[in-house]
Formats: structure tokens, sequence, C-alpha cells
């Protein structure tokens, strides 16, 4: 399973940072110092300390390659892996089962597809990792206060709150075992010991507190409530479902909930082991606490993407509850039924395996050919924009959503998302990414030191009816107030732009990813060949402080541009006078073509040329003639 999955790196795995990898980017080509204030701050509303360390370290390592954090993950898996095999043995005093399969089998198959093809999965693999860890000397050693195995958890559960949103759920309860283990060195005379471990049991719970402290604007932040609790429950059982793969959240919802039941159960039944004076070394104590954080960590996703949608990285986070049920069985059950549930488990992931293998390979084929365009065109000569115009979905996917429609007639929620798992684009952002990429050239980073750094030349021209240009609101449908329907810029024939620069109003609120803020705002743009306003032609961006205008990448031929801004007393007042908005065209020829296309002479959906080749524009305008 290990060489499997090295092998499906080596096969799908890009050279390419993707999504988050690129907020390493400056620290990667020292463009930015690595401080502790950067480390500690707040990523998407996680802090990873340490996976970024790590992830620096791999970087410095392997000459900044970025597949490094995706082999580290498989290395963690692999390692976990072996790990709960060796106390799963020991539990047995030694003897190894085929039914030990199971861990290689969950934790290393291809369904995993995202944390094995992004490196910086690294942040979520790493504490599920050391959950597994942690797990395994809790099934083989309990609460024994053995000084060097007492100082091991001690270090793992304090990197859990350092290391990402994942681990911090098991924290708490595994407080408890820290400190317990302390009353019990206590009580077998190992007094230095037991305040050691004290001591670390202090210092965890103040960074777990320290965690939800400061400022962290960052976190788009949308309505959650305790009163939704069955849709809740629903979507935690969905997803330590999912655990098992891809194949799990496909379950029916039966199945789901006695997925959920059994492992329910176990935790039930190890409570119950736990009271009837467990004596050392108190195994069943332990379990129950990781069955415990488990159970805090499938809730809070439940609470917090109740009806949303769930990613494939999540498929790690929910396998420690199997693990652990699948160790606790052997303690809190009969032997016989105990063998019954692990060979039932086994046959179970087994069945699934060959269509998580199939979901994997589908996902790796989609990201790697996506990937491998972007490396194509990079190479063929494509400036930072005009990469960023074509491939920012693919190397950077928008997490942002649930903006309103503003009456364009769109259809977002109709269209299915990917059978393959890949993120389901409603809109692009990241246009900074090309500022990223240029930096990556300077610092000589692989195939980024072959690209060519330097943009075309660009006009900017202002939409009016004298530049052949009709200025209006959306229809709107049930809308009715302007604050609540685009403005729509529609030029008289399809037009080839470089992009649109969105101009800041000097009024304009910041700065939240709220969507209830009025800080955002959105531009929409409508191809020839489209009916409406389709996916992912949307860009959503934040009036970030300090920023005076933002420029929505394009390149390529439009029927309409539509514009919206969240400050609904800014979009109010939006009309032909005082657009914030001028149009990029190419500098050659940018103005003869609004005339011609004034004047209904040439349609520009004929005009598709290389935007630095002034002999093809010259060709086109022979053409014209």
């Amino acid at each position: 399973m290990t060489a499997a999955a090295v092998a499906y790196v080596g096969l799908f795995g890009s050279n390419v940072p993707y999504s988050d990898d690129w907020d390493l980017i400056d620290f990667i080509t020292g463009a930015r110092s690595v401080t502790l204030q950067w480390l500690w701050s707040s990523h998407g509303g996680h802090r990873v300390l340490l996976p970024r360390l790590v992830l620096l370290g791999l970087y410095k390592i392997s000459g900044t390659d970025f597949r490094a954090g995706m082999y580290f993950s498989v290395g963690l898996l692999s390692a976990a892996a072996a790990i709960l095999t060796w106390a799963s043995a020991r539990m047995r005093g030694g003897a190894a089962s085929l039914t030990d399969l199971f861990f290689p089998l969950i934790l290393l198959h291809w369904g995993h597809f995202e944390n094995l093809l992004w490196s910086w999965q690294v942040t979520d693999v790493l504490p599920t990792a050391v959950v597994c860890f942690l797990m395994a000397i809790a099934s083989a050693y309990g609460l024994t206060p053995n000084p060097i195995i007492a100082i091991l958890v001690a270090l793992g559960v304090a990197t859990l709150p350092v290391s990402g949103l994942v681990g911090l759920p098991y924290t708490p309860a595994l407080m408890f075992w820290i400190a317990i283990m302390g009353f019990v060195s206590f009580w077998h005379k190992r007094k230095v010991l037991a305040v050691l471990l004290w001591i670390a049991t202090v210092f965890t719970g103040i960074v777990v507190i320290l965690y939800f402290r400061g400022p962290r604007t960052d976190i788009p932040s949308f309505p959650m409530s305790i009163a939704h609790w069955r849709l809740a429950l629903r979507t935690a059982a969905q997803f330590v479902a999912g655990g098992l793969g891809p194949v799990g959240w496909q379950a029916g919802p039966k199945a789901r909930d006695a997925i959920a039941l059994v492992l329910i159960g176990t935790g039930a039944t190890l409570a119950w082991k736990a009271m009837r004076r467990e004596k050392l070394p108190y195994r069943t104590g332990a379990l129950l606490l990781f069955l415990i954080g488990s159970g805090c960590l499938a809730f809070g996703f439940g609470l917090g993407r109740s009806g949303g949608p769930l990613q494939g990285r999540y498929f790690a986070f929910a396998v420690p509850s199997w693990c652990a049920a699948f160790l606790a069985w052997r303690i809190c059950l009969r032997p016989r039924i105990a063998q019954v549930l692990e060979a039932t488990l086994l046959a179970v992931i087994i069945a699934v395996t060959p269509f998580n293998f199939l979901a994997g390979l589908r996902y790796a084929r989609n990201f790697h050919s996506r990937m491998e365009r972007f490396r194509a065109d990079l190479l063929a000569g494509m400036s930072p924009v005009q990469l960023v115009a074509h491939h920012v979905a693919s190397i950077c996917p928008c997490p942002w959503w649930h903006f309103p429609d503003v009456g364009l007639g769109r259809a977002w929620h109709d269209l299915p998302p990917p059978e393959d798992g890949s993120p389901w684009m409603r809109a692009v952002s990241f246009p900074e990414i090309a500022g990223d990429l240029r930096k990556l050239h300077a610092a000589k980073v692989g195939i980024f030191a072959q690209m060519k750094p330097d943009d075309p030349p660009l006009r900017d021209i202002a939409p009016s009816s004298m530049n052949g240009f009709s200025i209006g609101r959306a229809p709107g449908g049930r809308a009715t107030r302007p604050e609540d329907l685009a403005l729509v810029i529609t030029p008289t024939h399809p037009l080839y732009v470089a992009g649109v620069r969105i101009h800041r109003p000097a009024d304009c609120a910041s700065s939240s990813l709220s969507v209830a803020s009025p800080d955002w705002a959105q531009l929409f743009w409508k191809l020839p060949d489209e009916s409406g306003y389709m996916a992912p032609h949307r860009y959503v961006f934040v009036w970030d402080p300090g920023k005076t205008e933002q420029i929505v990448w394009i390149f390529d031929t439009i029927d309409q541009i539509a514009f919206h801004i969240g400050d609904r007393n800014v979009q109010r007042r939006l009309g032909p006078d005082g657009l914030p908005i001028t149009v990029l065209l190419p500098a050659e020829a940018s103005a003869a073509l609004i005339s011609w296309s004034h004047l209904g002479l040439v349609k520009s959906s004929q005009i598709r040329w290389p935007f630095n080749e002034v002999a093809a524009v010259l060709s086109v305008v022979g053409q014209a003639e």
C-alpha cells in the first residue's frame, strides 16, 4: 500500500503550487522573513505553526520541490499504519493477525487523493498521524507510568493545538490523559514525572486558549446554529462514513446512520467497561478518550458544514474513529465477538478499496491534466497574467461562495459537482498569484525559471456609449432595488479583452470575508457562446485595507460584463457617469478595435491574436478591411 501511494504521487503529483501552497511563496523565495508572529497567525481559522515549519524545511531540503510535502504525507500515513499494526499485535501478546490489514488499507488507498496530491495537506495529515501514534501508545501501554512513554505522550498532545484544527478537538480529552498519567505517576512515587506531566497539561491548555484569541479576519463567516442539530448529526454521520473513503459518502442515509450507531455503541461499551473498576494499564479509559475526541471532531464538522459540501481531504480525518473502534473491540467485547467485528470491518474495507482506488485515479487524471496544461502554457511563453487568466481555477481554486446572484439569470446551484472530486468552482479569485509567479521566476525555482515574466502591453478604455458600450442594470427577476442589481456593460459586438480594472470607490467599506459585510465586490463575464453567466466566469474579491484597485484578468472574447459591489450605498448610485471600471485591451489596436465594433464593421469575436504580436494585429486589420 505504501508503494502504491508513492507511485500515485510519482505518476500524478505536480511540481506546481496548488491552492494554499501559494501562501508560502514569499517565504520560499525570501521575499518575507519567517517570524513567530507569522507562524502563529491564522490561516483560514487554522493555526498551523508546526506544519508550516515542516513544509518550509521540506522545501529547503528538496530544492523547492512542491512534491516534497506529498511524499512526506505518504510517509506519515505509512508510519501511522505501521504503528497501529504493531499496537494491535501487541494487544494480542505480539501475535499478528490478517485482520490488521485493515490499517494500511484504510490509511493508504488512493481515495485520499487530495491529501496525497497536495503538498499543503501536511497541515492536516500531520495531526492525523500524531493522533494515530498516540492511539497506538494508548492501546499498547494504556496509562502505564513509564517515563519515556509519558514524555512521548505529553509531547505528542502538545503538538496537536499547534498543528491545525484537525488535532484540536482531540486535545482536551488527551490533556485529561496526561493529567491522569501524572496522578498515576505520583501514586507510584514518581513525583518529578508527575509534576512534568501536570506542567505539560497546563501548557497545552494555555495554547488551546490562545488558539481562539486574537484577530482572525481571514475566516469566511457563515451562519451556524445548534438549532439545526438534526442536520448537523446527519452531516457528522456522513463525515464519519467518509473515513472508509469516497464510497462512504455515497452510502445511503440508513447505512450512514448504522455506521454512526456502531461507533456510538463502541464508545458506550468502552465507557461501561471503564467504570467497572478497570485496573492498570487502563487501556479502556485511554481509548475512550480517543473516541470522545473523534466524536467532537465529527460533530464539529457536522455543525460547521451542515448541508454544505464536504471535501475529499476530509476522508483521512475520520480514519482515527475507525481505528479506535477496531482496537477497542478487543478490550471491551468477548474475544469471539471482537474477532467477528474485526473480520467484518476488514471485509468492508477490502470491498470498497477498488472503488477508492478508482476514485483516486479519476481525480488524479483530471488534476494532472490541468496541471500539465498550465506547465505547457508556461513553457510556451504565456506571461504571468495570462497564466492566471486561464489557469487560476486549476492552480488556486476560489473557496468563497454564498454571494448574491444579483439577477443575472445564472443557475449555479443547478450545476452538478464534478464526479471526480475536483473543487466545485462557482467563482475565481486570487490574481495576486501573478506576482507570486514572478517571484518564483526571479528565484529560479523549477520550471518557473523558464517563464516569460513580462506581461503584454495593454490600454485602458473607459466603457461609454462613445466607445461602443451600453450600460444598464441587470433584469433582476424578483429584485427591484438598484442595490440588489448588477450593473451590466455590453459592447456592441463581442469583444476580446485582456481584463477589467476595478477602481475602489472612495467611501467603500473594508474589510472582512463575511457575506453580510459590505466590503466585497464581484465581477461576472459572459462569453458569446453562452446563454447566461456560467461558472466559473465570476470573480469575487475583498477590498483589503489600502487596496485601491483590483484587476480581473480574462484574456478571452466576452459578450457582456456585470459588476456588483457589496456596499449598497455605492452600488445604488452606480451608473454610466463615474463608472469605477475600465476595460483592458491590447495596446497596439485597442482604439481601432473599439471604433470598428461601434461602427459595426467587424465582429470582435472573429479577432483572436496573441497580444504581443504586432504582425498578427496587422493581419487581422487586413482581413477586416
